[in-house]
């Protein structure tokens, strides 16, 4: 973190969508970093789910569930080891960071072999963002802040027809500590339909607001959206979902009359208030 900024005793980790690497999204982590976070972008597993499970509906569950930690899932579509997973790839990375930064306190995230998920605010773009809110079903973390997702429903489309089971079902961490934003035009879901079968409650934390119109803290809400115009995208990394992207991808983020993203104080309302 910066020289300058108070220690919040808060881990700040942000999981990239299926394809754009961590360096897509540099952006958000540092400004985590300005706000005295330790942050970080974590390249893990991933793979476009949408395609891979299409329509069966129980695959997004085993799936993310290995994903996560490695252990081999019936009806899992991805094989991954357990230092391969993304708790591994954690685990690996703060213990690195302690050892090579001992003083920078980035070993208060680790109880023993395993994340200290209490301390951690879990962030995401898409992919990333839905197994966030996965993580969140079975672990009390500290905060869920989800760019473009949670994405996983059936059948495949922009219309929603229902969720993945997994989202209907209990959830440890607290509905008052997760967060959502989305594009109008998510070229991938409708959030509208998608919202309002989720069973996370957010729906009930107060009416969905628009990110252009409204300024934080936008009325305390947790579901907020955008019509902005994206960026045009880096040349060399080109995507057909411009709007999904353009909710926390630093190259298709509309900027201010000041250059800066736009969306800066919605990530500052839902990941570092």
């Amino acid at each position: 973190m910066p020289p300058a900024a108070k220690a919040r005793d808060r881990l700040f980790v942000f999981l990239p969508g299926a394809g754009p690497t961590p360096e897509f999204y540099k952006l958000i982590v540092d400004q985590g970093a300005r706000n005295g976070f330790h942050a970080v972008g974590l390249n893990f597993q991933r793979t476009n789910l949408i395609a891979l499970c299409a329509d069966d509906a129980n695959c997004y569950e085993t799936t993310r569930s290995q994903i996560e930690d490695g252990q081999a899932k019936a009806g899992s579509k991805l094989a991954v080891t357990p230092p391969n997973s993304l708790e591994g790839r954690l685990v690996e990375l703060l213990t690195h960071l302690h050892a090579k930064r001992p003083t920078e306190g980035w070993g208060a995230y680790l109880d023993g072999s395993n994340p200290r998920w209490g301390s951690i605010v879990l962030s995401g773009h898409s992919l990333g963002a839905t197994q966030a809110a996965f993580i969140a079903k079975d672990r009390i973390v500290a905060r869920v802040a989800m760019m473009a997702g949670p994405i996983d429903h059936t059948p495949v489309g922009r219309t929603v027809v229902s969720p993945a089971p997994w989202l209907l079902g209990p959830h440890a961490t607290p509905s008052d500590r997760y967060f959502s934003f989305g594009h109008s035009g998510d070229e991938f879901v409708d959030w509208s339909q998608q919202w309002a079968g989720i069973k996370l409650g957010l729906n009930e934390l107060g009416a969905v607001a628009n990110v252009d119109t409204a300024a934080a803290p936008f009325g305390n809400t947790h579901v907020l959206t955008t019509s902005a115009k994206p960026a045009a995208g880096r040349p060399d990394a080109q995507t057909t979902t411009p709007n999904h992207a353009s909710v926390a991808r630093d190259d298709y983020l509309p900027l201010d009359a000041a250059g800066q993203p736009k969306f800066a104080q919605v990530w500052q309302y839902m990941c570092f208030s």
